[in-house]
């Protein structure tokens, strides 16, 4: 796996958004110690809590609900 390859991918790996496959190929990654990545990662989990901790909690509409939820069920 080339690193620069992830550089767009740190943050939606940490909110669970890539697919599976994905997932796994970078947390495999990352585990293996690669620095650059794990530096990497750091800066994308402060960036994903800046951004999440100034966000109001709210409901989602009744259609997108329903969606999360069967999604969540089908992993």
């Amino acid at each position: 796996m080339d690193c620069r390859n992830l550089d767009d991918v740190y943050e939606l790996f940490l909110l669970g958004l890539l697919k599976p496959k994905e997932a796994a190929e970078v947390r495999e990654h990352v585990e293996r110690g690669c620095a650059y990545c794990v530096d990497h990662l750091r800066e994308a989990a402060q960036s994903v809590y800046f951004v999440l901790s100034g966000a109001k909690p709210r409901k989602p509409p009744q259609p997108a609900k329903s969606e999360i939820l069967r999604s969540l069920r089908r992993t």
